[in-house]
């Protein structure tokens, strides 16, 4: 893709990009994916994985790239989730109980961190927080756009962190104290972390 941009297959973008310096964003599987291209692509400078699993390169190797997770309340499997009798339920518990080391070794580094979406479903982190559902019909729009706010603030500000050089948003949410989004930080474990297991 940026041997496409470089070459100039796309007219419109042409020269008014800094492809030294790139910042990607993946959702579910594209969150792997993007961390892949990171380890493949030194001018990916940034990578925002929106709930997505870890597979391939990225569970083992880090890389150099500065990286924010965005997580939803499913990459924390409660004891009953790990245990359930449901194969679809138990196995997607087991994998993101496989993920909490490897993310919270990532979120030790310089530049990496860590939110969680209070109450968010992985569907939440798509464009389907909007979408009805009979499940969470109760939700208020306002409930809906806050995480949509807190989501999108964090993403661009981190990004202006990364690839531009300006830490004041990234520091001012990063310290706050917000209903919507909560920091896991290297020093504490994630809620669910001390019962999930490999």
């Amino acid at each position: 893709m940026l041997g496409a941009l470089e070459a100039g297959q796309a007219p419109l973008v042409a020269g008014r990009l800094d492809l030294a310096r790139v910042g990607a964003l993946g959702y579910s599987v594209g969150g792997s994916t993007v961390l892949q291209a990171a380890l493949m692509d030194p001018r990916i400078a940034a990578v925002v994985n929106v709930d997505g699993a870890l597979f391939g390169d990225p569970v083992d190797r880090l890389g150099s790239h500065a990286y924010l997770l965005i997580s939803s309340r499913e990459a924390f499997p409660s004891p009953a989730e790990l245990a359930s009798p449901e194969p679809a339920v138990r196995n997607y518990a087991l994998l993101s109980a496989i993920d909490l080391p490897r993310n919270q070794q990532r979120i030790e580094r310089p530049a990496n961190y860590w939110i969680a979406v209070e109450g968010a479903d992985h569907d939440d982190l798509s464009d389907a927080l909007f979408a009805w559902s009979r499940a969470k019909m109760l939700r208020t729009n306002a409930a809906r756009g806050a995480m949509n706010a807190a989501i999108e603030g964090y993403e661009v500000a981190f990004f202006r962190d990364a690839l531009l050089g300006e830490p004041a948003a990234l520091l001012a949410l990063l310290g706050g104290n917000h209903q919507t989004v909560r920091r896991i930080s290297s020093a504490s474990p994630a809620s669910g972390a001390a019962s999930a297991r490999q």
